[in-house]
């Protein structure tokens, strides 16, 4: 996000407790930062409450978007990319293209 979202709703951070809280649409909100990860075996499963906010962390969210990358994509998704197979290179380069002035 940024920093300008800090400055545009006037947010308060909190560094001894990890949270900050502002005020949008009218709604009092106060974000709290994860707890510290325990080193033991002995952690609880993540179960999804519905109707509330549910964050994961980063290696989770990547290992969920790397499964679904390496699903077969649907019938209908692979007969257009082979219509396009000339718009998707096989090799990327691994540098920028050269500045141009527009």
């Amino acid at each position: 996000m940024g920093r300008p979202w800090l400055y545009d709703l006037d947010v308060i951070i909190f560094g001894r407790s990890n949270s900050c809280s502002f005020t949008f649409e009218s709604k009092k909100i106060h974000l709290i930062g994860l707890p510290p990860r325990s080193n033991g075996n002995s952690q609880k499963k993540n179960k999804v409450k519905e109707g509330r906010l549910n964050i994961i962390s980063p290696r989770k969210f990547a290992k969920e978007v790397v499964e679904d990358f390496l699903e077969e994509p649907p019938k209908e998704v692979r007969e257009v990319l082979k219509e396009f197979l000339d718009v998707f290179p096989s090799e990327l380069p691994d540098v920028l293209p050269p500045m141009r002035y527009v």
